[in-house]
């Protein structure tokens, strides 16, 4: 038994020139490699990007000021990617996101515990997540516990911790 490609559907190219080929596999059901031959056989051109308008530049260029890339995506219909793109090719740099991970408030050396410089040098030593929590494991600036990896740990437990990698004397 052969296996026969499927065959170029009658409506394709009337559907091919406003679909993508996302679009034209979905519609169909075919694989890429059908939409590819079909593209072929038919001899027609899909959907291409659409390029940015002088308004959206401008626009763009405006928003960045203010607005995270996901934010002028939504507002310009565009997919965060293409905002990404255009604003790495022409030099933009919008506001970034604000993740709580890589934005926390730095702490100055002078005011940091002896805890704190522990945990800092326990999460460099082994690359793993250290920091401090309540005694059910959320996470508390303020927490008496040391979470440390997938473990929730006491003071006295990171500090012997700490003297047995050599961190602390």
């Amino acid at each position: 038994m052969t296996n026969t490609p499927p065959p170029l559907p009658a409506d394709f190219a009337e559907m091919a020139e406003n679909m993508n080929r996302d679009q034209l596999k979905a519609h169909y059901h075919a694989s890429s490699w059908t939409i590819r031959r079909w593209i072929g056989e038919a001899g027609v051109v899909t959907v291409q990007r659409v390029p940015f308008t002088e308004d959206e530049k401008d626009m763009v260029k405006r928003l960045a000021k203010t607005r995270t890339t996901r934010q002028i995506a939504t507002h310009l219909g565009r997919s965060p990617g293409t905002i990404v793109k255009y604003c790495k090719r022409n030099g933009i740099v919008p506001k970034p996101a604000n993740h709580t991970a890589f934005n926390k408030p730095a702490m100055k050396v002078a005011k940091r515990s002896k805890l704190d410089l522990m945990m800092s040098d326990l999460a460099g030593h082994d690359r793993c997540a250290v920091y401090r929590c309540t005694a059910d494991g959320k996470p508390s600036a303020k927490g008496n516990m040391i979470m440390y990896g997938r473990a929730i740990k006491s003071r006295e437990q990171i500090e012997e911790k700490c003297r047995r990698k050599g961190l602390i004397a």
